[in-house]
């Protein structure tokens, strides 16, 4: 679980890298005054579809490549006279859920970050650690797994990469566990 802490993590500061990069290219560039009033109407229909449909979040960069692959990268000139991509999405659909701390998420209508009070009828020493409980939130086919259960996964494993031939592919012997 660390190791997956650590890499989306470094995927945060990737993406917030980018995020500011993308900010300080169109600060500078005035809003523009050359979009026509059907490149904007186009833009909120593509992003009304593009949100209401979404199923996971999204985050804020991804969309906004999304409309540019649409519309052309011109369209982040002044985002059809919205300044910023993000008062563009809030003006186009003024019911999103939008997180707007860097990199951003969008959030599916009835997307709930916390899991609340999710039971299995599990005893409480073998509750689902509250880590896979958010990543399955996230991704429903995320495996819902008892701390025990995840225990012997992690020792199968560690013992596997002990037993297996480094030098070739494994053979079913050398993976063949105690």
């Amino acid at each position: 679980m660390a190791t997956l802490d650590d890499m989306a993590q470094d995927l945060r500061d990737a993406l917030e890298i980018i995020a500011d990069v993308a900010t300080e290219a169109t600060a500078n560039v005035p809003v523009s005054a050359g979009f026509r009033e059907a490149d904007r109407e186009a833009a909120y229909l593509f992003l009304r579809e593009r949100i209401q449909g979404l199923q996971h979040p999204i985050d804020v960069a991804s969309l906004a490549w999304e409309m540019q692959r649409e519309f052309s990268q011109d369209v982040a000139n002044g985002w059809v006279g919205h300044g910023t991509f993000k008062e563009l999405v809030l003006a186009a659909v003024p019911e999103v859920r939008l997180i707007p701390d860097p990199p951003g998420y969008v959030l599916p209508a009835g997307f709930s970050v916390v899991a609340e009070s999710f039971k299995i009828n599990l005893r409480p020493d073998k509750a689902v650690p509250r880590a896979a409980m958010l990543l399955h939130e996230t991704d429903k086919s995320f495996p819902l797994v008892v701390t025990q259960q995840w225990l012997a996964a992690y020792q199968a494993l560690a013992q596997a990469t002990q037993q297996v031939r480094w030098d070739g592919s494994p053979t079913i012997a050398t993976l063949k566990t105690s």
